[in-house]
Parts: C-alpha cells; sequence; structure tokens
C-alpha cells in the first residue's frame, strides 16, 4: 500500500524540478520556422544536404492550412480494428498467447445511425525455439490481424464509401527493431494487406494521437544549422521540441497542414502507391498526426473526407475519434479475462493430466491471504 503522506512529502522538496521551461527553445523554433517558409529554395538546399535525419518533401507553400467545413455530414460508414494481447508468461507453464481483435463499423445517417461491434480472439501456441521473439511475434500478429478484420468489415458494405481508421502509423517503425527474419516475413504481409485496400479503393488512414514525431523540427534544425547540420551544432537549441509544437504555432481548430512525404529508410521498400505521407490536424483538444497511402493523398477529395470524418468522429468522442475509442474497448483483454484464460489453460491441463507449473509469485498476485 502507498504511504501517501511520505510521498507527498518526497514530492514537495522537487516541485520545483518537476517541470522544465522551454519557452526560449519554443520561440526559436516558431522564429526559424517561419523563416524557413519564406526561404523558396529552402527545400532544395535542405534535401542537397547530408541530413542526419529523415526530412519530409512537400509540393504545397508550408504556409497553408486548411479548415475543415462545419457542416455536418448526412451519412458516413467509419470502420476501426484494434487488438489487444496477453504475450506468453513463463510464470503461466505454458507457452501459449492470445490475440483479441475488437471491431466497430458505424453507419451515420441523417435520420438514424446505427453501430456494429464484435470482437474475435485469437489463441497461438509457441515453439521453444520462438521464446525469445514471442513478444514481437504477437506484435507483428496482432497488427495484422487488426488490418484483416478491418478490411473484411469494409469489404461487406459494398454500397458505401466506408473510412477505415487505425490506431497509430502506417510507418511500420516496430520492424526496424525487429530481427530480420520477422521483418522479412511481415512486412510483405502489411504492405499486400494494404494492397488490397488500394485495389478496393477503401480509404484508410493513421491516426496518432499525441504524436512524437520531428520531422517538422528537422526542417527547422537544418534552417538553425544552414543546411550544414554535421558542422554546425545550433540545431542542437529545439531539440525537446516535437512537430505539434510547431503546428500548434498556425493551426486553429480542425485545421490541418498541407500533406507531407515521409522518407524514412523503411519506407524505400514500400510500392510508390503505399509511399506513407502525413499531414497535422488539430482536432479541438489536440494535435494530431494522420497518416495515409501515397494513392490516397493524390486526390484532394480523399483528404478532404478523411479530414471530415475524423473531425466529426472527434467532435461525437470529445477529442477522440468514437470508432477507435469503441474498438479499443472491445479489445482490451481486462484483469478478469485475463484470470479467465489462464483458468482455462490450468484446467485443461488438469483433464490431460498434464503437469501445468503455476509460478507461486502469480498465484500470490491473485489472492493474498493475512
Amino acid at each position: 500500500m502507498l504511504n501517501r503522506s511520505v510521498l507527498l512529502g518526497q514530492l514537495s522538496q522537487i516541485e520545483g524540478k518537476l517541470f522544465s521551461d522551454y519557452s526560449n527553445e519554443y520561440a526559436l523554433l516558431i522564429e526559424s520556422w517561419k523563416k524557413l517558409i519564406q526561404d523558396p529554395e529552402f527545400q532544395d538546399r535542405a534535401q542537397e544536404s547530408s541530413s542526419p535525419w529523415s526530412l519530409p518533401s512537400w509540393e504545397e507553400n508550408l504556409s497553408l492550412s486548411y479548415a475543415d467545413n462545419p457542416n455536418p455530414i448526412d451519412s458516413y460508414v467509419a470502420i476501426a480494428a484494434d487488438g489487444s494481447q496477453i504475450y506468453p508468461d513463463r510464470h503461466s507453464g505454458t507457452l501459449c498467447s492470445l490475440v483479441n481483435i475488437g471491431i466497430i463499423v458505424a453507419h451515420y445517417q441523417s435520420q438514424k445511425s446505427s453501430i456494429k461491434m464484435d470482437t474475435k480472439p485469437y489463441v497461438h501456441l509457441f515453439e521453444e525455439k520462438d521464446w525469445f521473439e514471442a513478444i514481437d511475434i504477437v506484435n507483428c500478429r496482432r497488427q495484422e490481424l487488426e488490418f484483416k478484420h478491418a478490411l473484411q468489415a469494409a469489404l461487406e458494405i459494398p454500397t458505401d464509401n466506408p473510412i477505415v481508421l487505425f490506431d497509430g502509423s502506417l510507418i511500420f517503425w516496430h520492424l526496424e527493431n525487429m530481427s530480420e527474419r520477422l521483418h522479412d516475413e511481415y512486412l510483405p504481409r502489411y504492405l499486400a494487406l494494404l494492397d488490397y485496400y488500394y485495389k478496393k479503393k477503401i480509404l484508410i488512414a493513421g491516426y496518432i494521437s499525441m504524436p512524437k514525431s520531428k520531422e517538422l523540427v528537422n526542417l527547422v534544425r537544418m534552417q538553425l544549422s544552414d543546411c550544414d547540420p554535421n558542422n554546425n551544432d545550433a540545431h542542437t537549441q529545439v531539440d525537446h521540441m516535437l512537430d505539434t509544437h510547431v503546428a500548434q504555432s498556425f493551426l486553429q481548430p480542425f485545421e490541418r497542414t498541407i500533406l507531407f512525404a515521409n522518407h524514412s529508410p523503411i519506407v524505400k521498400l514500400y510500392p510508390a502507391h503505399l509511399k506513407p505521407y502525413f499531414f497535422y490536424l488539430h482536432v479541438g483538444d489536440e494535435i494530431v498526426r494522420i497518416e495515409v497511402p501515397a494513392w490516397v493523398a493524390e486526390s484532394k477529395d480523399n483528404i478532404d473526407s478523411i479530414v471530415k470524418t475524423i473531425c466529426d468522429q472527434s467532435r461525437k468522442g470529445f477529442g477522440y475519434p468514437v470508432v477507435l475509442s469503441e474498438a479499443h474497448e472491445q479489445a482490451v483483454v481486462k484483469g478478469p479475462d485475463r484470470d479467465f484464460f489462464y483458468h482455462t489453460i490450468y484446467d485443461l491441463g488438469q483433464q490431460q493430466k498434464r503437469m501445468i507449473a503455476f509460478s507461486l509469485k502469480q498465484v500470490k498476485k491473485r489472492i493474498v491471504s493475512v
């Protein structure tokens, strides 16, 4: 049990150091941003330099922003799929994992709206040889299943033009930190699924709340270092800044930035029509990052539809899209579900007269007697 009085005393001793003041850094960031957007040659100079960071590219004027039409949408269909998991646990005595997928299909109409919710669990038994990669494998499979279930739900709506939202990035950063085997196995799978969305012309977008990206900040770094960051450390003056700090300086609620193309190393492996583009969108309470494939970004009508859907969903969800929130609620594996999973495995072991060695440590976490 937490001793709150002692905790409060300790926090009061460090309260002056709890929060840093980056106001000067922010002021420099905005000043530099204003300079670079007025430089017509900046993009060429930045791209021609040897940047240690990933730099985006763009076609429109950086000073532009686009406002969402405040008029409500008469009708649309929004789909989301999210996943949760139980990783294999050595304390449970078995190498069994669970991925639970939540799917939401929301039909909005002027007269009557409806929402369909569903969940689908997937159990996987690992072999001993895969134990050290088990967590990575579960994460990879979860994302693949999210793509599959959202696609299946969209294909069941042939008469409308559904928009599919995913919680997270369409740039598969996580694969860069995994083994070559997993990278080479799952990247083609993901891209094949994204390609199917393209073939069926189903609009998709990745929704990233509280993004930590620094691609726009990297442009400021280049400006501060006069496009020579390897011989000039002026870029370190904005090390604590994020892209959202740049965007908040000029975006009003329900406005978006122009489109940017991402050029991260893993993106080089994407086919041209699936290469990710991104923009920042003010949804009222925060600035979020939205990612779309190149084929979606090619049409302003596509982007307008996605923005209008996300803005309406955020208004309905008081700052966060309803379908993403509900998909998460359907997917999440809560404590009682987790206990049911492990107890069922234990019961199956008893029925088969197999030895299931549950850890006493895990038992004590669930039942404490005095």
